[in-house]
């Protein structure tokens, strides 16, 4: 799934088909490596707080450097928005899938270096329906091209704006029949607001003015994701079911205060769940104590308060994360006894009158599945099905599959659903920037406190804000600067 890339897409070849994205150009770098060697005794103690990708990787780095490092984590696993699990014999990436782009990106590299089996998908070939059944045409696809990429201009020339506000300009503009607009409206749904996590009216028109990805083919891991968070917890020390309610930096030595998580009031680890965005009474079961901290939690939970800091965080920094809206993408996987659907298709949707409704599907089965499809869902339309029983959320996913490929279609054999917006250690998928802010908010959000509190994770990486190879490269730079100090 080439995130944010839907403008450089190439026509339909034939009925239902789409060509591969075009590559981009700009070959990103990320920080090098420039910190002392093991040998040269770093005298530190630091704590990482969180162990999802960008706490994983600050802790690995310094490791491997000779620093004394802790991991405080508040699930019982690592990995964070990274999630893989057993489903029906199918490694199911529950969270982060995909490694978007290969050229240069330190993710590839790492699979490679750790001899982990990826699989290239492509564009080509994904079959659209429209609400009837029948399939978008070569013709059709062409016909509202030039609208996407005008699209793509207004939204640069009107940065302020939301996603929603850029197509009230453009859609007077649109001298487009009923099927088509359903067509350029599920287009935008499909190759924006669900690769994003996020509805139209919330999403800053800056989304589709960044490159966040390397060049290159994207990759998905067969036998799952996990494998790479594997590699860097590999020898960590991680403290699990520990949820941190407290930072105190007040003095030479950091304090970090955590209670059990099993302990924790539901209002406390949810607060963006609720209305009221203040946390209870800070209660500890155990105190840590560090040289450094890097708080690698999600952007939601600084933002909502559920870690409480003395002194409080600088107004700068509270601002920035004011400035993010996290994202919704959920998924429903489906196992069937046979394959139905079209086994060389990548990418199935139909489209609807609501084009919010949209739902995207993935078929893995290319890249070497059996049998099963993925339903993808973003924003309020993701948020909604948490609310719903596992049989209301197969008959959700099944009547668009009617739609495409008629009403004998079998029942699945097995289903697994996923519920980011209220799982209380996340909030939400991706962070992303609300209309009429600036990317600025990241350098905000890294922007480490006297030396003592530094910050790593999706939403603090102006580059490569909302991937995993984002979270990765900030929590390296994060890491890397208590090294540079330490020289």
């Amino acid at each position: 799934m080439k995130r944010r890339h839907f403008l450089q897409k190439a026509s339909i070849v034939t009925a239902g088909l789409l060509l591969p994205s075009v590559l981009m150009n700009c070959v990103k770098e990320y920080r090098e490596d420039k910190s002392p060697s093991p040998s040269s005794g770093i005298d530190l103690k630091v704590l990482v707080l969180g162990a999802g990708m960008s706490g994983l990787a600050a802790a690995s780095l310094l490791k491997s450097k000779g620093v004394d490092v802790q991991v405080i984590e508040a699930s019982s696993r690592y990995g964070g928005r990274i999630d893989s699990v057993d489903f029906e014999g199918y490694i199911a990436d529950c969270g982060a899938s995909w490694i978007h782009g290969i050229s240069g990106n330190p993710l590839y590299s790492l699979a490679n270096e750790n001899a982990i089996t990826t699989r290239t998908t492509y564009y080509e070939p994904s079959y659209i329906f429209d609400m009837d059944g029948t399939d978008i045409t070569e013709e059709e696809w062409n016909t509202i091209k030039p609208y996407l990429d005008q699209l793509s201009d207004i939204a640069c020339e009107n940065q302020e704006l939301s996603l929603q506000g850029v197509l009230e300009i453009i859609a007077p503009q649109l001298n487009l029949n009923e099927r088509l607009m359903r067509l350029f409206y599920g287009a935008v749904r499909s190759e924006i607001e669900i690769p994003y996590a996020i509805d139209a009216a919330d999403i800053s028109a800056r989304a589709l003015c960044v490159n966040d990805s390397f060049p290159g083919n994207d990759v998905i891991f067969p036998s799952g994701m996990h494998q790479l968070t594997d590699v860097l917890a590999k020898n960590l020390d991680i403290i699990y079911n520990t949820f941190v309610v407290k930072i105190d930096y007040s003095d030479e030595k950091v304090k970090v205060y955590t209670k059990k998580y099993a302990d924790v009031p539901g209002e406390r680890a949810c607060n963006a769940c609720h209305d009221s965005s203040n946390a209870s009474t800070v209660i500890h079961d155990q105190m840590y104590v560090a040289d450094k901290v890097i708080v690698a939690l999600p952007p939601e939970m600084l933002k909502n308060e559920n870690v409480v800091f003395s002194p409080p965080l600088p107004a700068s920094k509270k601002s920035a994360l004011g400035g993010l809206e996290m994202g919704v993408m959920n998924k429903v996987f489906l196992k069937f006894e046979n394959t139905f659907w079209s086994e060389d298709g990548y990418f199935l949707e139909i489209l609807k009158e609501n084009h919010s409704e949209v739902i995207e599907f993935f078929n893995p089965v290319p890249v070497g599945a059996e049998n099963i499809l993925v339903a993808v869902l973003s924003g309020y339309h993701a948020k909604s099905i948490e609310s719903l029983t596992d049989d209301e959320v197969r008959e959700l996913v099944m009547n668009d599959l009617r739609g495409m490929y008629g009403e004998n279609i079998p029942q699945p054999v097995a289903i697994h659903r996923t519920a980011w917006h209220t799982n209380p250690l996340s909030l939400g998928c991706y962070p992303h920037l609300k209309p009429g802010y600036s990317m600025d908010v990241c350098d905000a959000i890294a922007r480490s406190i006297q030396n003592q509190v530094f910050f790593a994770g999706d939403a603090s990486t102006k580059k490569y804000m909302a991937t995993a190879h984002g979270a990765y490269i900030s929590g390296r730079d994060a890491a890397q600067e208590i090294l540079d100090f330490a020289q």
